[in-house]
């Protein structure tokens, strides 16, 4: 068979399974998302099928490409090289504590009432039959978008899965003009999140940074009283103080927080772990805070926000990269700052991005550190943030220009200056980096090189 996009593939599965008398519904959130905004990707076609068996399904995948399928119990299937996600209605029973927890059963011949009332929020129920067009609406979801709510479907089914309180916080942020209903806090307020796994909560907790208001996914767990279960860290800077003078914003939640939406907002394309350095920069505060002579201040910080941050991410996740990412930048985050403030050399900017894992993420995580002070949105902004961003990006230009230019390598060590290859090689080249940053060009580096490597053999031949 030639290769047919996903939408064509689609229509050929709803096409196929119509004529053996079952129907096919697009679900979730491709519905949601081309109903808030038809402009909006969908990554992925998600359908249900209804009204045969999972014999006949297979059947229909099998004759369109090479099935793949998910666990028989389940009635999750899928055709390599598409992404579409193919289900079987399913009734679910809650038969413990955790996210896992559930007795599932595949019956596709339930109702597509049936079926959506297992949803999480009403904007999630909604379908959409592949051939004709048709909305089914089973709990009001078109009449929440329109008003911009999220709600729950069904509070005895809601409340069996605790994760959907971090899946409302995250909806929340991503979908920022969105209030959540009353009722649905009061649900949200009531459920035991802490026996979720980290794996789970790391999900949510990724999806609500990589919003356009990041801010928001903390201030839900916050206002529903789970923002200590999971993130005690965050928690505890709502009551960690600063300095008015410097931070009008308030205390270290505010600051952060501001930071995050900043971020989001200023550099959209910014990535992951960038957007949690945001977050975790200034954690140390809940440790250094104090008073000193009526002013607040909170010394050395960076250093304990570089032991809190590790903390605090072991607790969600073992990406042994991220982590690293994180900790090295946050130690960083006062640098570009201090650096400012001195006018300090080229020499020293080009030594701290070259400390840095991402060093224009280093510039963009200091800008928004400083925009910080103010909301966003807010246009009477301080001539002085833009002037020290405009001084850091040229200071990266000038990092960037200096990289570029030809430097020492192993094989020069070996082919033109003829040092005999050892363990020696790692301090030569050390130096010779040193000297890089430093301006000093490949001649002259060569030069002291050529004088000073017979001193740096030494300890290794004595």
């Amino acid at each position: 068979m030639l290769y047919v996009s996903d939408m064509q593939m689609t229509e050929l599965i709803a096409k196929q399974v119509d004529a053996i008398g079952g129907t096919v519904y697009f679900v979730g959130g491709y519905v949601r998302n081309k109903l808030i905004n038809p402009n909006m990707s969908n990554k992925d076609i998600d359908i249900e099928v209804f009204g045969i068996t999972p014999e006949q399904l297979r059947e229909v995948l099998a004759n369109l490409g090479k099935l793949k399928e998910y666990g028989k119990s389940f009635g999750i299937f899928g055709l390599e090289g598409y992404n579409i996600d193919i289900s079987m209605p399913r009734r679910e029973r809650c038969v413990g504590t955790q996210h896992t927890d559930f007795d599932v059963t595949v019956d596709p011949f339930m109702t597509t009432y049936e079926a959506a009332k297992r949803r999480d929020l009403t904007i999630n129920a909604l379908m959409e039959n592949v051939l004709t067009g048709e909305i089914v609406d089973n709990f009001g979801g078109l009449d929440d978008i329109q008003n911009k709510v999220l709600r729950h479907v069904d509070s005895e089914t809601f409340i069996e899965d605790p994760l959907r309180v971090l899946r409302v916080a995250q909806f929340y942020a991503r979908f920022d003009s969105f209030t959540v209903a009353n009722e649905t806090k009061e649900l949200c307020k009531s459920m035991n999140i802490t026996n979720l796994s980290k794996e789970r909560v790391w999900e949510e907790f990724c999806k609500g940074l990589m919003s356009l208001k990041p801010s928001r996914f903390f201030d839900f767990l916050l206002e529903v009283n789970h923002l200590h279960e999971w993130f005690p860290e965050v928690y505890k800077m709502t009551q960690t103080l600063q300095d008015p003078n410097y931070h009008p914003e308030g205390n270290v939640y505010n600051h952060t927080m501001n930071t995050l939406d900043w971020l989001a907002q200023k550099y959209r394309i910014s990535e992951l772990p960038i957007r949690i350095t945001a977050l975790c920069h200034d954690m140390g505060k809940i440790e250094t805070t104090e008073v000193i002579n009526d002013r607040i201040h909170s010394y050395g910080h960076e250093e304990a926000s570089i032991r809190i941050s590790e903390t605090f991410l072991r607790r969600l996740t073992n990406n042994k990269d991220i982590i690293k990412y994180v900790t090295t930048m946050v130690g960083l985050h006062m640098r570009p700052h201090n650096c400012y403030n001195n006018n300090s050399r080229v020499k020293i900017t080009n030594h701290m991005f070259d400390s840095a894992v991402e060093p224009m993420e280093l510039v963009m995580l200091a800008h928004c550190d400083s925009l910080a002070r103010y909301n966003v949105g807010v246009t009477n902004i301080s001539v002085d943030v833009e002037k020290e961003a405009k001084w850091l990006a040229s200071r990266y230009m000038a990092y960037v220009n200096t990289m570029l230019k030809p430097y020492i390598t192993g094989k020069m060590l070996r082919d033109e200056l003829c040092i005999p290859p050892g363990p020696w090689y790692k301090d030569i080249l050390a130096l010779a980096h040193k000297m890089r940053l430093a301006g000093v060009d490949i001649g002259h580096q060569m030069s002291q090189i050529n004088s000073e490597y017979k001193k740096l053999m030494a300890k290794y031949t004595k």
